[in-house]
């Protein structure tokens, strides 16, 4: 008896952690993402396209080497979500922030070395523009590769207090600091100049200040120890084989996530390549608020799951989680496929340089980033099971005809060949990885997650979208048009939380805490 309420008890912890965990990281990212929204408008507008192109690369830059990322941070969050299932292990997670610290601050020092050093080949060899000169693209790159090596290492930080599953700790502080970096920017673009190089400049400062700070929270959310270990590069070798292939699934994903922008940096001009960037960091932005916390919160939340043996639990908590997923990105991402046009000439504005092409590039875009957050079910499963095999064969395949692809169509198609790979790519992942997947570890419940967790939400959605596109959006005024989208979306939230199983348990559950509430109230 006492066992089954310790049994309980912990069941319990784990889920309201598991709850807490994902609320800090939901509230972390949208508060990054409306600064980021709220703030691009106006950098665009200061800066003019050709040098907010050179931000845009470096936001490409950074995406392609942190993807690199892979080799450490979903090790350290798998490594430290199984020791937190063990007892006595505070030495052990010690050890494992230390050992790869280290790993992580070399990575960097030599991803940010290698392009400052290689700066002026990019500038001349490789950046395309009618105004600025080759000395200042040089410095902007090399600007990019200070930033590099002060930003690598919080990706590893961040790992941890993921895999321990304590991101409240890290919310205050990362917000803040973006805020205030905000702030900053556009005290300087309002009063003194439009530079870009300031702002990059800037940006390698607040990196600095958060790289400080977060490693001295970390430090005290570590258990305690008589004495502090040392690191243990051994430890490496227990862990090899799911680093290598995490490494190598991450090296298959930057090619496939950056290396159109990599490409058009190089055959498009610095105008056309920022507003190809701005439409897809856009619904980038928007897709990190809606499936990224949940993934990264999941994670460590399966791996627990698949080491207790448990399939029955695993399949449940599996199917009611895809549910909440399908739930929240096709309310929120489904909008920027139906009413783009409303909302991005609203964020940009009428007279944006990049407002023509974005309208064009966006709705597919957002197609693909869909697909791409539905099959985030079954790659965290496989990903949390340690096993990476799966996926590093996919990517590798993927890679082989999306560079094929690439350079045959875009001569013919120009910029949009870009969606349509990604649309096409993230479809082989539903309909050939994910069946793998749960033949692994759902078996038999691939049927129930593709129809019943992800095609039929999907179908309600589109069928209620078209219908709202057709009879209440009449672009004649665009707040109005917005309201009837923002409407038209809350309709589609309802829906699919009255037509969907674990929809209905949630909603129960909030009336009853409401209820509570009201009772404690009053009595």
């Amino acid at each position: 008896m006492i066992e089954k309420k310790e049994t309980l008890t912990s069941s319990t912890d784990r889920k309201q952690r598991l709850s807490t965990n994902v609320f800090s990281s939901v509230a972390v990212n949208t508060s990054k993402v409306f600064l980021q929204l709220f703030v691009t408008p106006l950098i665009i507008f200061h800066l003019g396209s050709e040098q907010y192109g050179l931000v845009a690369f470096s936001f490409t830059v950074q995406s392609f080497f942190f993807l690199l990322d892979h080799a450490v941070s979903p090790v350290v969050i798998r490594e430290f979500g199984l020791l937190s299932g063990s007892k006595d292990t505070a030495e052990d997670h010690w050890k494992l922030f230390l050992t790869f610290e280290k790993l992580s601050v070399a990575t960097g020092i030599v991803c940010g070395t290698s392009i400052i050093i290689s700066a002026p080949w990019i500038a001349e060899a490789w950046l395309k523009s009618d105004k600025l000169s080759v000395d200042f693209l040089t410095n902007a790159v090399r600007l990019i590769g200070l930033l590099m090596i002060f930003q690598w290492p919080s990706l590893f930080y961040g790992s941890c207090f993921i895999g321990m599953q304590k991101q409240f700790s890290l919310a205050t502080l990362s917000v803040t600091l973006s805020y205030t970096q905000a702030v900053f920017v556009l005290l300087y673009l309002g009063f003194f100049g439009s530079n870009v190089l300031f702002i990059l400049g800037l940006q390698c400062f607040f990196s600095f200040l958060l790289l400080f700070f977060i490693r001295k929270r970390i430090l005290k959310c570590l258990p305690p120890v008589s004495k502090r270990p040392t690191y243990d590069f051994s430890y490496f070798l227990k862990v090899r084989n799911f680093a290598q292939g995490t490494f190598l699934i991450g090296i298959t994903i930057a090619i496939l996530t950056q290396i159109d922008k990599i490409f058009i940096s190089k055959f498009a001009k610095l105008d056309e390549f920022s507003a190809y960037s701005v439409s897809f960091a856009f619904i980038s932005q928007i897709s990190m608020i809606i499936a990224g916390p949940l993934m990264a919160t999941l994670q460590p939340f399966f791996a627990g799951l698949i080491k207790k043996d448990d399939a029955l639990m695993l399949a449940n908590e599996y199917h009611k989680l895809s549910q909440v997923n399908a739930i929240v990105i096709f309310t929120f991402i489904g909008p920027l496929i139906f009413f783009s046009d409303i909302i991005l000439t609203l964020w940009l504005g009428m007279s944006s340089p990049v407002l023509p092409l974005a309208l064009q590039l966006v709705p597919w875009i957002a197609v693909g980033s869909t697909i791409n957050a539905i099959n985030s079910m079954p790659y965290t499963l496989q990903i949390a099971a340690g096993w990476t095999n799966l996926k590093l064969r996919m990517n590798i395949i993927q890679v082989f005809l999306f560079v094929a692809l690439f350079f045959l169509f875009y001569p013919v198609y120009g910029l949009m060949i870009g969606p349509c790979l990604w649309i096409g790519l993230n479809s082989l992942n539903t309909f050939i990885e994910a069946p793998i997947v749960h033949r692994y570890y759902l078996k038999g419940e691939y049927s129930a997650w593709l129809f019943k967790d992800v095609l039929y939400p999907a179908l309600i959605s589109a069928v209620i979208f078209s219908a709202g596109r057709y009879f209440l959006i009449f672009k004649q005024n665009l707040w109005a048009d917005l309201a009837s989208a923002c409407f038209i979306s809350l309709s589609v939230f309802l829906s699919l939380t009255l037509a969907l199983p674990q929809g209905k348990i949630l909603i129960l559950r909030g009336i009853e805490r409401l209820y509570r509430r009201l009772l404690s109230k009053n009595f």
